[in-house]
């Protein structure tokens, strides 16, 4: 049976450095400060990239269950349904990845500035912009 990685280099998927089931290596990323008052952001940052494996394994699950919906002769049924739940999860993820990354972004941006962490974290989601 094909896994998740054999299917990466014909369906587009989000690069994070590795294929799903890699263990994650700290070399493929930066290293922001294990320090914080909110806690590890290393730790952060592969909690992202479990996130990207977790998203890219609901990619193939959709582009899977999309082909099966549209072989010759078939009707919409449980293919459909199951290909529109992967969608739906792997937006919510995209959703999610994009929250940490602004909220880390935004704690390291105002460290540069002032040297010191906020105290509390402001900008967290795009749904703030």
């Amino acid at each position: 049976m094909l896994g998740v990685s054999d299917f990466m280099s014909i369906i587009p998927c989000i690069n994070n450095g590795k294929r799903p089931d890699d263990p994650y290596n700290g070399r493929l990323g930066f290293w922001p400060p294990a320090d914080t008052p909110y806690g590890n952001f290393q730790l952060k940052l592969l909690k992202v990239s479990q996130k990207i494996d977790e998203t890219n394994r609901r990619l193939v699950e959709a582009f899977t269950f999309w082909e099966q919906t549209r072989s010759p002769g078939m009707v919409l049924g449980p293919s459909f349904e199951r290909h529109e739940l992967s969608v739906e999860q792997l937006i919510y993820l995209m959703r999610r990845i994009c929250d940490e990354f602004i909220a880390l972004i935004w704690c390291l941006a105002m460290w540069e500035q002032t040297k010191e962490y906020p105290s509390r974290i402001k900008v967290d989601a795009s749904r703030r912009f």
